[in-house]
């Protein structure tokens, strides 16, 4: 081998290693439900947040972030998914989306959540297969940001 490919290889293996070291991420596994959320969101909004999210009749299943990008799974019934619709909504901070989805029917519903793209954007993706949602049961407040009452 001479020695511009020798130098070649080492540039290349030197500028893999440093470009692998830059493109590293900050992620993990959640225990409690929990999204990002901007700095300047009023303390009580955020508590009112978490209170929604960590019912414990939704039966949190588990939960993962890559940066400010969240996803959490719940197994809980149709009447819990209309409470935490229903407080989400009290928050008056978000603009709710859902959709009807097909997943693990052991999953009732999926939240989705970006706040370096849009922190006021909460995704629910609601899964038809799972046994413990009943369609018929479900409750869609008059949802999103500054709905008027």
């Amino acid at each position: 081998m001479n020695l511009q490919k020798t130098a070649g290889l080492f540039l290349t293996f030197a500028f893999l290693l440093l470009a692998r070291h830059s493109a590293l991420a900050m992620a993990g596994e959640l225990k409690h439900p929990s999204i990002g959320l901007p700095e300047n969101t009023p303390k009580d909004v955020c508590a009112q947040i978490i209170r929604a999210l960590d019912d414990k009749q939704c039966r949190f299943l588990d939960g993962h972030f890559i940066n400010a990008s969240t996803t959490l799974r719940y197994g809980g019934q149709t009447e819990s998914l209309n409470r935490m619709l229903a407080h989400l909504v009290e928050c008056n901070f978000f603009k709710i989306r859902i959709r009807f989805t097909k997943q693990d029917p052991g999953v009732s519903w999926t939240i989705n959540h970006n706040a370096w793209a849009d922190s006021e954007n909460l995704q629910i993706l609601l899964n038809v297969a799972a046994e413990t949602i009943e369609l018929e049961k479900l409750e869609l407040p008059a949802f999103g940001k500054n709905t008027a009452r």
